[in-house]
């Protein structure tokens, strides 16, 4: 009669640390989404932030480059793909969309730092700088992104394999 209750009794401590385990799992696979999901908006806000600084950067620099409006076309119409289809475009599409303006706008600041009356210009140390730790706010943002969608990925693998993936709605992200 012993033998059988010490039984019944591992069984209900190993069902209780299997529950315990798997809600530990439920709990980290949502933060993590939840992380992503936050990441998802600072990046899309530090992108607004860039977008809006362009015409900042397309009067300043008007007077001082010559062929100044065929090169800053590509930006204006990556620009306008942004704000006109912002509701329409997913994550990835918007990220696709800032890595060529982030080209576009590597090209022009090289082009300006072949000038040299307009590299010492206050405004135009201001909006380089403003740039700068745009981007590299970003960059962080992305790769942290990057980090957390590769094991949240692994982790819905786990969660497809057992009974969680009816509990738990949370869906692969693609990688950036």
């Amino acid at each position: 009669m012993v033998e059988i209750l010490n039984k019944h009794f591992l069984y209900l401590i190993i069902g209780i640390i299997i529950v315990l385990l798997l809600l530990v799992f439920y709990i980290y696979v949502l933060i993590l989404d939840r992380k992503l999901r936050r990441l998802e908006s600072n990046i899309k806000l530090n992108f607004k932030k860039r977008l809006d600084f362009i015409p900042v950067f397309y009067d300043l620099t008007e007077w001082k480059i010559k062929m100044h409006k065929k090169m800053f076309d590509s930006i204006i119409y990556y620009r306008n793909i942004w704000i006109f289809n912002y509701k329409q475009m997913n994550f990835y599409d918007i990220v696709n969309n800032e890595i060529n303006i982030h080209k576009e706008l590597i090209f022009l600041f090289k082009v300006i730092h072949k000038l040299d009356s307009l590299k010492t210009e206050k405004d135009y140390i201001f909006v380089e700088d403003f740039f700068d730790n745009n981007s590299k706010n970003i960059s962080t943002n992305i790769h942290m992104y990057k980090v957390y969608s590769k094991v949240l990925n692994k982790l819905i693998k786990v969660k497809n394999f057992t009974i969680l993936w009816f509990f738990i709605p949370v869906k692969k992200k693609k990688l950036i």
